[in-house]
């Protein structure tokens, strides 16, 4: 592989890289929105995507980049979901007896 090659290779893997690191998604949920009755032509977006909400977020909220139906803006994060919680009863019965197999 020429010397070129090889720099734009690692110039595409490095600009990868950063832009995964800086999308990360942030926790919880959008919340929904009521369906609009009308869109403007242009879209009039304030994020595309969670990272660019990371400022408006401080000490216990969380901000997400969302879409409300026709734009995208932040907003603060519904919590996720608090899985629940297994219910664990007591033994079953037996089950059938196997065979005994001979080598």
């Amino acid at each position: 592989m020429a010397p070129r090659s090889s720099l734009l290779l690692l110039g595409v893997v490095i600009l990868a890289v950063l832009d995964l690191s800086f999308s990360q998604e942030a926790p919880g949920t959008c919340p929904t929105f009521p369906p609009p009755e009308e869109c403007p032509d242009e879209p009039d977006n304030d994020c595309n995507d969670d990272s660019e909400c990371a400022q408006l977020s401080g000490e216990g909220d969380v901000y997400k980049c969302c879409l409300d139906g026709c734009d995208k803006r932040c907003v603060p994060a519904l919590p996720p979901p608090t899985p629940a919680k297994p219910r664990i009863g007591g033994p079953g019965e037996p089950g059938p007896k196997g065979e005994k197999v001979r080598k």
